[in-house]
């Protein structure tokens, strides 16, 4: 008799949903998107199912975060440390599934590195107020399926005659540049509200990609 003391075969996990936060000079709104989102989605239980990046279109590499967006993130419980700058490039582009920018010249700049990236690149607010639509059954897009699934149907919202017009600088988080803390303050509140709508997304869709993939007993 053969005995097979090979280990069992495994179900190969899914590869993460990487989602890429592009700012400016990745010193204030794309930290604070980054920090704030992958606060939320580790409350959710959504953090093992995603990886978060962040980099700027005219980052210069290594630039902490910015001491007044740190300071409004700390008065959130939001860890602040360890930021270090890095600038936008084509291969952090094609490696995400998901771009989220923080103003729509941002946006534009990432589809002009690849174009084929223009369908699963986001202003921030863009995806949130699409997301909440979503939810709120407004929208043929569910709860369910992947998260890329449902990034392909939120893209295909967005095309919608009922959604032309629906963009602008209304898309753009607001730039707390020379504001003093106070407008990093009040850019940092806002983006908290934006983010637990992201990543109620990004959680219902993750959990929805888990129960599919279950094996049955």
């Amino acid at each position: 008799m053969v005995i097979d003391l090979s280990p069992p075969t495994l179900p190969q996990a899914a590869a993460p949903f990487r989602v890429l936060v592009v700012s400016d000079r990745s010193t204030a709104r794309g930290p604070a998107v980054h920090r704030l989102l992958g606060a939320h989605l580790r409350a959710g239980g959504g953090h093992a199912d995603v990886v978060l990046g962040c980099a700027g279109v005219a980052a210069a590499a290594g630039d902490p975060m910015h001491p007044d967006t740190a300071r409004a993130l700390a008065e959130l419980d939001v860890a602040a440390g360890g930021h270090a700058a890095r600038r936008l490039t084509e291969r952090r582009v094609v490696q995400a599934d998901l771009v989220l920018t923080v103003a729509r010249a941002q946006m534009r700049a990432v589809t002009e590195l690849r174009p084929d990236a223009a369908g699963r690149t986001f202003p921030l607010l863009e995806l949130a107020r699409l997301a909440a639509a979503a939810e709120g059954g407004a929208t043929p897009v569910g709860h369910t399926g992947s998260i890329r699934a449902r990034v392909t149907a939120l893209d295909a919202l967005r095309a919608l005659p009922s959604r032309a017009g629906a963009a602008g600088d209304r898309d753009d988080v607001d730039d707390p540049a020379d504001g003093g803390y106070a407008g990093h303050r009040r850019m940092v509140r806002a983006v908290d509200v934006v983010t637990l709508q992201v990543a109620r997304l990004l959680t219902l869709s993750a959990a929805a990609g888990r129960t599919a993939a279950a094996p049955a007993v």
